[in-house]
């Protein structure tokens, strides 16, 4: 994850994951530096998405594609999955 990525990102994304190892996570693309982990993130979300845990490790990794909402934003799923955020996870 570079400094520039996250200064071009400029989100912070929430996910409510249901299924094994689900709960809150949460990317922070907006901070100094980015973040990842579980909970609320320290910032309020940008994005918020609900999904299945087997669907979210098949969005980061390729497997499927997950639609979204008008309301996430049609940018928020190419904007994550396309710079290395898959290093902040533990995929």
């Amino acid at each position: 994850m570079t400094e520039e990525y996250v200064r071009s990102t400029q989100g912070v994304f929430q996910f409510e994951l249901s299924g094994d190892g689900g709960g809150t996570w949460y990317i922070d693309l907006k901070t100094k530096g980015g973040s990842a982990g579980f909970g609320k993130p320290p910032v309020t979300a940008d994005v918020v998405m609900s999904m299945s845990s087997t669907d979210f490790v098949k969005m980061f990794t390729g497997e499927g594609q997950r639609p979204l909402s008008r309301d996430a934003g049609a940018g928020a799923q190419k904007s994550l999955c396309s710079g290395g955020v898959e290093q902040l996870l533990p995929l």
